[in-house]
């Protein structure tokens, strides 16, 4: 006791003289021992001094402070299996030893648990073919298949058996008569059998497997131009890819197909192409004259070069609103089907034939917008200059126009601004027209 004394006093003469007692210039030091701030305490008491609630106050600030370093040098740790809590104050937190978590059984923060030792990580369950099993859950939860089986639900996220792989062959044909739909996922699709086609109204929808012979006649020539532009060459004095093409570029329009020769305005190659007559055109005539007329069909073009070498199947007009005025050329995208340049124009476009609409207006309004040249210096095809449309010849390049060609482009290309103001506002009359099926051309 008394040399306990004796060292705690010791302690304190270290405090300058003029804060030992009644709070004489600088404070006490704040971290001191608990021993130390004992004997402060009772010297404090039996000192005389003229202020004696601030010496009580540097007693009792000495005092927990040296509780306070006394309980972190004696924290208590836990062993595997007992009681844990470390959000306690220090003096009565109870700390788990080594690596050891504190769990708590309750999950609440600030709870008591047990020290445990890290868990390791968990693996799902897994299971056999033909077993229940359910991948959405937690990995503690989660029942996964072996190998290399997968979980079959009807619903994602729900329970489901575990089963092979499906194989992603083609499901069994249609016959001819049959529904089909090549448009859905190939688990689902239904294609038609060799040498059949599958027909349909509109494009993804279901159809009827049917002979190709009877959709499209693979040889062109059966459907032919209209009298009134057949055997004719043009000059392409605009189209909507102006920026694209050296202007103007040749066209020549044969029996039964269009044949094209368009350098690229970079000077580096030129664009060869060839469209097809898949349906037989329907020729509408204008009120009052017979050299103002429509006609629409369905046909097929590609072009070279095409790193894609697709084929296009569209819905195409051709139409003169006003005698002596340029011929319009509109192109409406039906389909564009890559890596197929090497089959038959007919055999390609079969699957996407289809009733285009009555006129250009509808079509506009209907596919919306599409891609158009405007033909000018339309002139009949002699034997002379008349280029073979089967057999590898060539078509001849336009040649340079002289000044009253560029003039008559430019009027052309007013003619075509007033073509656009009475297609947009529909003014215009039809004396006969066929459309068979409710605004839609037929392709019989």
């Amino acid at each position: 006791g008394m040399h306990a004394q004796s060292s705690h006093l010791a302690e304190l003469s270290s405090i300058p003289a003029r804060s030992r007692v009644c709070g004489r210039g600088a404070r006490p030091r704040v971290r001191a021992s608990a021993g130390a701030a004992r004997s402060m305490a009772t010297l404090a008491m039996s000192t005389p001094c003229r202020n004696p609630p601030l010496v009580l106050i540097l007693a009792a600030h000495l005092l927990v402070s040296g509780v306070l370093a006394a309980g972190e040098t004696s924290r208590t740790f836990a062993q595997e299996g007992e009681k844990c809590n470390g959000s306690l104050p220090p003096e009565f937190a109870v700390l788990c030893a080594g690596d050891m978590e504190c769990r708590t059984e309750t999950g609440l923060l600030g709870a008591w648990g047990a020290c445990t030792r890290p868990a390791q990580q968990i693996e799902p369950a897994r299971v056999k073919r033909g077993e229940k099993c359910m991948a959405s859950l937690s990995p503690k939860r989660a029942v996964l298949c072996e190998g290399d089986l997968h979980c079959k639900t009807k619903l994602i996220g729900g329970w489901g058996v575990c089963a092979p792989f499906e194989s992603d062959a083609a499901p069994a044909p249609a016959k001819k008569g049959e529904k089909c739909n090549r448009s859905l996922h190939p688990s689902s699709a239904r294609v038609c059998e060799e040498g059949l086609a599958c027909r349909t109204r509109l494009l993804g929808g279901w159809g009827v497997c049917t002979l190709v012979e009877s959709d499209v006649v693979p040889v062109p020539m059966k459907h032919h131009v209209p009298d009134v532009i057949r055997r004719h060459r043009c000059d392409v004095a605009w189209c909507s890819h102006f920026t694209k093409y050296a202007l103007p570029y040749s066209v020549e329009i044969g029996t039964s197909d269009l044949r094209w020769i368009a350098p690229f305005a970079d000077g580096t190659s030129k664009e060869q192409g060839t469209a097809v007559l898949l349906s037989e055109p329907h020729l509408s005539l204008r009120v009052n004259t017979t050299d103002a007329w429509e006609a629409g069909y369905f046909s097929s073009n590609r072009y070279t070069p095409d790193p894609m070498n697709s084929t296009l199947c569209t819905c195409e007009y051709m139409s003169r609103d006003v005698p002596g005025s340029p011929i319009f050329l509109s192109d409406y995208l039906i389909a564009q089907v890559p890596n197929s340049a090497h089959r038959p124009f007919a055999e390609v476009c079969a699957p996407f034939l289809r009733n285009c609409p009555a006129d250009n207006r509808t079509a506009f309004e209907l596919i919306g917008a599409p891609f158009t040249e405007m033909y000018t210096n339309c002139m009949p095809m002699t034997e002379e200059v008349v280029i073979a449309t089967s057999g590898g010849s060539d078509l001849v390049e336009a040649a340079p126009s002289p000044l009253w060609a560029y003039v008559s482009n430019a009027l052309a290309i007013t003619g075509f601004s007033l073509f656009a103001l009475v297609l947009a506002f529909g003014s215009r009359g039809v004396m006969a027209q066929d459309d068979d099926q409710d605004g839609y051309l037929s392709i019989e």
